[in-house]
């Protein structure tokens, strides 16, 4: 078989429609597979098959990602009267043979892999309608399966509206099966059920040949307990399975993310770093953003309209795009020419190259006439070539791509503007001719394409990695290393996204490769004083405004804009106006990417770079409100490191004075290292270096600043080794910290000794002895008269309010703070303010004022941040977390305790990390999302080994979520483990817990003995009021079932307990169990109220929920018999009342 421009090799697949063809393709210089389609014109089927064949090509051209095939071109053999288009191949077998006498594992691994293509064209629109054993290839790499994802010939966007889908009746959702189909991505994981059914099990639940027999099936069956018996395989398969071959598309997994959540979870994260390997196999052509809605979409259709209408009538187009290297010009070029291949319309893609002839090129591919016109004028030559290409243009319509077109020869592209001129006439003759050319210098009615907007590269990274919010702090500092340059940015995120995905953090590209490509030629056309220009803007590193540039260099604001012109037009500087003040803008310029920038750093020779920062820091110092920082940054790069380090001190103490702790320790650390280790002022540093560290949370940089210390210091850092033990939750050495530096101070040093006092009755707080912590409090306070006053402003850390709260005088809490605020108003500092209101917020919530906590708390935090006052920041969001909770606002917690978690990975130990993944997976659980519960509680875990009884807590929520989402039997296992291990740890507390949620599981089964047994064993060694809520709830259902207790009374009680202390989520489920009560003694119309009000207690809480959390919250399966009972109490009056109108009539 011959098939132009392809070597067919062999034969490799045949279907109904056609055959698949390996072939090589010498302009690739690699094997591809050629798919054709084999029907006569004047077949019935003919126009729909070709629709959907050209319809595949074009989704498959927008769709890219490393378990989908690339496609590359589409054409018309005429000679053999066939459409093809030729894809990537892919070697292997389909995943029913790979799979065959392989473990489960290696089906584990086609599964993820096939879920993450399933992900990305989700997320593109696209669904594929066809998943089956035989469009999802294996290849073997070592021993591992590499899935490719094919065949999209039904596939269809989300909101298309087609009038039916293809697809194999053995596979097909039962939603596609009904008069009105519909798809959507749920369809597709219900056929990867399907899928897997088959390759687990080697058959299918019912006759796959027999179309009537799978539809029956789909529609009403289930697979039967022999074939789950037939093999064996891990209980989270089946129920993954049975999950995705719901009949009802709302009860599957949401979308194919879900999926591999679940699976993960279920293999202990096994695939959490699938996404990282395939951000090695980024795309280099990602996804086309912004310049479709900019020229591609108008282009299209200008095509189509010019090539639809008289060709006679036609009279030829030039469309002129141009831009800088790098922007996209090749890409758009290429877009169109499959664009036209696929409508069938003739093209040639010329692509034109320096010192290369091109008109010959141009004959040879288009069929003209040879002629020697060496000997003929440069006149004619241009005539003669554009009579040719209007004879040309007259045998067969053309459209003629032409790409880097200011590289041609004058003659050449003399000649076809004036073919563009002369078609614009009035009397202009007609020739069927659309010319698209592509280049970097500007036409004056051509469109030159921008860069993309920071929004483009946010589509862009999207498009590669998913349609998450989350990627917006990559999108935004891949769009500073590329400056939107499209090139670069896919350099970029080649780069940066494998890191990324594994959750390294972000990482800025050392170097871009193709710097030297986009920018060597434009560098080399600079003179000398534009290109010092350009570097001195490339070592600012940043937006540079034309004031500072005057000051810099020294010269007028003529000599600056001539020198900036260059720069400017050949796309090294960008320039943008800028708002200073309401009425005042200014222009600022910068290098056009940071890329761009670090590569001119990288280049410069050491003096020379010297020499440029010792300028810079010269002509910055003329500034004002230049920072001491930046000047300090180029003295130290220019080798004038005591002036460098003088700078940085006076920095660091201008952005503590601001409040900036964080960057105040970074530029004390910066001058630290320019100093002579163990001098007076070295040391004077490191010691405030480190307080500012601990101040800030960096308790690791913290201890290593003191460890520094420790051969220079003769005890006088033991208040701030304290401290930073104290942050580390290590209170015996605090205290020991403390005492030992309380025993060097002389007896006139009164306000040291009043914080060190502090310090140890807030150890006292922390070691559960309020009593002992309000003495000393009191005792400093009584200190406080023999300080300076003006030296009183630096005591704020004396908590006598969280001490009388914790005694249980909420009352003088509430005054201390008061008087305090009074006391201090004209000395608050930053962190005297944040203390204050911390402090007033704990009294708030141990008293029940959540709302006035909130409003606290949340003042508390913007101040910790914007002061970069991180070490209170944790304790604040914490505090902040518990009263949302209180107010049931669940949405507004979520986010907050996962920027808690982020925050402790970064800052705090494991055991805060696993703390907060502990709170925030309860609040999952509770909001009836057991897959985001249970991650959080599989990561959690990881973290809580080194603290056993955060471990007991973690087995507890484990249980409390078997019982929810998986086997009541085996949450009575994990509860009488945990009450085992508790009492083997001698935590009374946990062993209450384990006892009461036994008990309260046997009162669900209907166990009232074993129920009534478990509760009197309860020691109530917990002050916990919430828990002890929790129980008295309890106590009361249990009466219900006893003669003589006032049962009515004891729900009373509780109901009140709730009321005060604002337990909603135990509200609602005493208004229920009392309604059930009460149905039982007295009837429906008696318990119908009850009923009523725990359904409003529940609808309030739904209010406050986002949509996409309330159906997962409603669907908690004691909220479901909630409303159920309700509904069904509203109706049993009234059938009461007809049957005994009924009885009245007769």
């Amino acid at each position: 078989m011959n098939l132009e421009p392809f070597h067919i090799l062999q034969k490799i697949g045949e279907g109904s429609f056609g055959e698949v063809y390996l072939a090589f393709d010498p302009r690739l210089e690699k094997q591809v597979a050629v798919k054709t389609l084999r029907l006569e014109a004047d077949s019935p089927n003919f126009s729909d098959a070709v629709a959907l064949f050209k319809r595949e090509f074009e989704l498959l051209r927008e769709l890219k990602h490393p378990h989908l095939a690339d496609v590359y071109d589409f054409g018309f053999d005429e000679a053999r009267g066939q459409y093809f288009f030729s894809e990537e191949y892919c070697p292997g077998q389909d995943c029913r043979e790979a799979f065959r006498n392989r473990p489960i594992d290696f089906f584990e691994d086609i599964l993820a892999q096939t879920l993450s293509a399933l992900d990305y064209i989700h997320a593109q629109g696209v669904v594929h309608s066809d998943i089956k054993p035989e469009n999802i290839m294996v290849d073997l790499r070592d021993t591992s399966p590499f899935v490719k994802l094919m065949d999209f010939g039904v596939a269809g966007r989300l909101r298309s509206s087609r009038r039916g889908f293809g697809g194999t009746p053995a596979y097909m959702a039962p939603e596609l099966l009904g008069p009105n189909p519909r798809a959507d991505p749920r369809s597709d994981l219900y056929s990867l059920g399907m899928l897997a059914v088959e390759l687990l099990f080697g058959k299918m639940p019912f006759d796959r040949k027999d179309a009537r027999s799978a539809v029956a099936w789909h529609l009403h069956g289930k697979i039967p307990e022999s074939l789950w018996r037939s093999r064996e395989i891990p209980p989270y398969l089946r129920e993954l399975i049975e999950k995705l071959l719901k009949k009802n598309p709302s009860e599957r997994f949401s979308n194919a993310r879900v999926v591999m959540n679940f699976l993960n979870l279920a293999t202990g994260g096994r695939y959490q770093k699938l996404e990282a390997g395939l951000g090695a196999e980024i795309p280099r052509e990602g996804p086309l953003v912004e310049r479709r809605e900019e020229v591609l979409d108008a282009l299209q259709q200008r095509l189509l309209t010019f090539f639809h209408r008289d060709p006679a009538a036609a009279t030829p187009e030039l469309h002129y795009l141009s831009g800088e290297r790098g922007v996209g010009k090749s890409r758009l070029l290429e877009e169109l020419k499959q664009f036209l291949a696929v409508h069938e319309i003739p093209c040639h893609l010329l692509r034109i190259d320096w010192e290369i002839p091109v008109w010959p090129k141009l004959v040879e591919a288009l069929g003209m006439p040879a002629w020697q016109h060496d000997s003929l004028e440069r006149e004619w030559q241009v005539l003669r070539r554009i009579d040719a290409l209007r004879q040309a243009a007259m045998k067969q319509p053309l459209c003629l791509l032409i790409d880097d077109f200011h590289k041609a020869d004058p003659d050449f592209q003399e000649s076809i503007l004036r073919l563009w001129r002369e078609s614009r006439a009035e009397n202009a003759a007609p020739a069927p001719l659309f010319l698209v050319a592509a280049g970097e210098e500007p036409l004056e009615e051509g469109t030159r394409l921008r860069r993309l907007s920071l929004r483009g590269v946010m589509q862009y990274v999207q498009g590669v990695l998913g349609m998450e919010e989350r990627h917006q702090a990559l999108a935004d500092m891949l769009f500073l290393f590329s400056g939107g340059l499209p090139l670069l940015v896919a350099e970029g995120l080649r780069y940066m996204a494998p890191s990324y995905l594994r959750g390294e953090g972000l990482q800025m590209p050392p170097a871009a490769a193709q710097i030297a490509v986009l920018y060597r030629d434009k560098i080399a056309r600079l003179s000398p004083v534009e290109e010092d220009l350009l570097q001195r803007v490339a070592l600012l590193f940043r937006p540079v405004p034309e004031t500072q540039l005057l000051a810099i260099l020294r010269v007028s604001e003529a000599e600056l804009s001539e020198r900036l012109k260059p720069a400017l037009r050949l796309g090294l500087l960008a320039g943008r106006t800028e708002a200073l003040s309401e009425n005042k803008y200014a222009m600022v310029y910068q290098v056009s990417s940071q890329a761009l920038a670090g590569s001119l750093i990288k280049e410069l020779e050491s003096e020379r770079r010297r020499e440029l920062h010792r300028s810079l820091a010269e002509g910055l110092q003329s500034i004002d409100g230049i920072s001491s920082e930046e000047i300090a940054y180029h003295l130290a790069k220019a080798g004038e490191l005591g002036s460098a380090a003088i700078r940085y001190e006076a920095a660091a103490r201008t952005l503590q004075s601001q409040g900036q702790i964080s960057s105040a320790a970074r530029c004390f650390a910066k001058s630290i290292e320019l100093l002579s280790e163990g001098s007076e002022r070295w040391r004077e540093l490191v010691t405030e270096s480190a307080r500012l560290r601990i101040i800030s949370g960096s308790y690791r940089e913290a201890e290593e600043a003191l460890q520094k210390l420790a051969d220079y210091s003769a005890g006088e850092d033991e208040p701030l080794r304290g401290w930073l033990a104290f942050k580390q939750r290590e209170f015996d050495s605090a205290r020991r910290h403390y005492q030992a530096a309380l025993q060097k101070l002389s007896l006139d040093q009164w306000l040291q000794r009043i914080l060190l006092e502090n310090a140890l009755a807030n150890v006292d707080l922390q070691e559960g002895k309020p009593g002992d912590a309000v003495l000393r409090f009191r005792k400093t306070l009584q200190w406080e008269e023999k300080v300076a006053s003006e030296q009183r402003g630096k005591i704020n850390n004396n908590n006598l309010g969280i001490a009388l709260v914790l005694r249980g005088d909420a009352a003088g809490a509430l005054q201390f703070y008061e008087d305090r605020a009074a006391l201090l108003e004209e000395k608050f500092g930053v962190e005297d303010r944040i203390t204050l209101l911390n402090g007033k917020s704990y009294v708030c919530l141990q008293t029940g004022r959540y709302e006035e906590a909130i409003a606290c708390l949340k003042k508390a935090m913007n101040l910790a941040e914007s002061s970069g006052a991180f070490h209170s920041l944790s304790s604040i969001m914490g505090n902040l977390v518990t009263a949302l909770l209180k107010e049931s606002r669940y949405a507004e917690s979520l986010p907050l305790l996962q920027k808690i978690v982020t925050f402790q990975e970064r800052l705090g130990s494991h055991r805060d990390v696993a703390y907060n993944l502990l709170r925030q997976g309860s609040v999952y659980l509770t909001l009836g999302m057991g897959e985001q519960a249970r991650a959080c509680f599989q990561a959690g875990k990881s973290h809580s080994h080194s603290d056993k009884n955060l471990s007991l807590w973690y087995l507890l929520v484990e249980g409390y979520w078997e019982r929810e989402h998986g086997s009541p039997e085996r949450a009575e296992s994990l509860f009488r483990r945990l009450e085992e291990e508790a009492g083997r740890a001698a935590n009374a507390e946990i062993v209450d817990w384990a006892i009461y949620a036994q008990a309260d599981l046997a009162f669900e089964r209907k166990k009232i003995s074993a129920a009534r047994s478990l509760l009197s064993r309860i020691a109530f060694a917990t002050q916990d009021k919430e828990f002890l809520a929790r129980l008295h709830l309890l106590e009361a259902k249990l009466s219900a079932f006893e003669k003589g207790k006032d049962v009515e009374k004891l729900f009373a009680e509780v109901e009140s307990e709730c009321l005060q202390g604002h337990y909603r989520e135990i509200l609602w489920e005493l208004y229920h169990d009392w309604a059930l009560s009460r149905e039982k003694r007295q009837g429906y119309e008696a318990a119908s109220p009850l009923f009523q009000q725990g359904v409003r207690v529940v609808e309030a809480i739904v209010s406050s929920l986002p949509e996409e959390y309330r159906d997962r919250y409603l669907n908690q399966r004691q909220r479901k018999k909630l409303f159920a009972d309700w509904r069904q109490s509203r109706k049993m009056p009234r059938r009461m009342t007809s049957r005994l109108k009924e009885f009245l009539r007769l």
